[in-house]
């Protein structure tokens, strides 16, 4: 994160350079953009700055900080009076009009902006907040072949009269490389969801056998998500989880619809057959070129392993099991309880907590991932 006033260092290709490489290194989307705010902020020196991406030909507001308005009005106040109609790209605003004509719009003093300017401000909000916008700076970001991505827009730059020359030049390069940071994030996001895709396919070729799997493969990819979360997993690994989650049953479809369908008790020859779906699962999943497809096959091989080692195929214990497997281990057997079966009806949520709870004490799940759970799926 660069730090306050940084811009009026010497060292401003060193802070451009260090931006650039942090930038570069975030593959979320969400986190990207709270980085590039909180870092444009500090770099120019503004109380607040927000961040619109364009969608459909026009732009879309989707994040502003400003923490001394934040503390006065609170983040909802914030994003209620930010979250308008997408807005036209083109004359008229100060951000449209910035992405129409790919160039950096500086205004020295919002309330004095001369007749015939191709921009507006709107005082709205400096009135419902009581705020008082004195200057706004807005940044096109473009791409390296020239496609816009959106807008950035800082607030009460403390020295506007310095945004010239060298220090405007950095503003733009500062555009640049966030537009070629969102744009790579953007495509890594499709890359994902078309990844996810191809699972949830996959996965959902068990639905063909059992009618209940469809819903069950959506209830698991919340549940493993929440308690990942609670846990205070890293976002890659949460967002991972709830993209493999769902092929955690995928060696399903090699179960013979006798034993997978029958709505009585298993006997002992029909478990040994109903057990190896976690094999026939890691066999499909085997030779995996993406950590995502890596993650699943571990899921689907382990995720009915106990943590005091008891568990199947291969008896593994503990920190032996990926964590990955252990926090869908929790979220399949809670969705069992709480779920109707051909065998049972559904178990009260409390009790259902009150069975993971005692299957924490008992060496069946991991007790740092109860905890977890419980603080998550417990009344409040």
């Amino acid at each position: 994160m660069a730090k306050p006033d940084m811009i009026q260092n010497e060292n401003l290709l060193e802070a451009l350079v260090e931006t650039g490489i942090l930038l570069s290194a975030e593959h979320c989307l969400d986190n990207l953009l709270e980085e590039t705010v909180e870092t444009a902020r500090a770099l120019f020196s503004a109380e607040g700055a927000s961040l619109y991406l364009v969608e459909d030909d026009k732009l879309r507001f989707r994040i502003f900080r400003n923490p001394g308005l934040e503390e006065k009005i609170g983040p909802k106040g914030i994003e209620n009076s930010y979250k308008t109609k997408p807005i036209p790209i083109g004359p008229g605003s100060i951000a449209g009009y910035a992405a129409w004509a790919e160039q950096s719009v500086i205004i020295p003093d919002a309330y004095s902006i001369p007749d015939g300017a191709p921009y507006n401000f709107n005082p709205s909000f400096d009135k419902e907040s009581g705020y008082r916008t004195r200057n706004l700076v807005a940044q096109p970001l473009r791409t390296r072949s020239g496609e816009k991505i959106g807008v950035l827009q800082l607030v009460n730059v403390k020295n506007i009269g310095t945004i010239a020359g060298s220090v405007l030049r950095a503003l733009e390069a500062f555009g640049a490389q966030v537009a070629v940071a969102v744009e790579n994030t953007m495509l890594t996001e499709r890359l994902k969801r078309s990844q996810y895709e191809t699972i949830t396919r996959l996965a959902a070729a068990a639905e063909l056998k059992d009618p209940d799997t469809g819903e069950h493969l959506k209830r698991m990819s919340d549940y493993s998500k929440r308690i990942a979360k609670a846990a205070g997993l890293a976002q890659e690994e949460i967002d991972i989880i709830y993209y493999a989650s769902p092929l955690h049953d995928v060696g399903k479809i090699a179960i013979p619809d006798g034993i997978l369908l029958k709505p009585g008790p298993l006997n002992d020859e029909e478990w040994k057959v109903m057990r190896s779906h976690t094999t026939v699962g890691a066999e499909i999943l085997r030779e995996p070129e993406s950590k995502l497809v890596a993650v699943a096959h571990d899921i689907a091989l382990s995720h009915h392993e106990r943590f005091d080692g008891k568990g199947y195929p291969n008896k593994i214990a503990s920190g032996d099991i990926p964590v990955h497997a252990r926090v869908v281990s929790i979220a399949d057997v809670f969705d069992a309880l709480t779920s109707r079966r051909p065998y049972k009806e559904p178990f009260p949520t409390e009790t259902a907590i009150e069975m993971i709870v005692s299957g924490g004490e008992k060496g069946q799940f991991d007790p740092v991932l109860v905890k977890a759970f419980t603080k998550e799926f417990e009344p409040h």
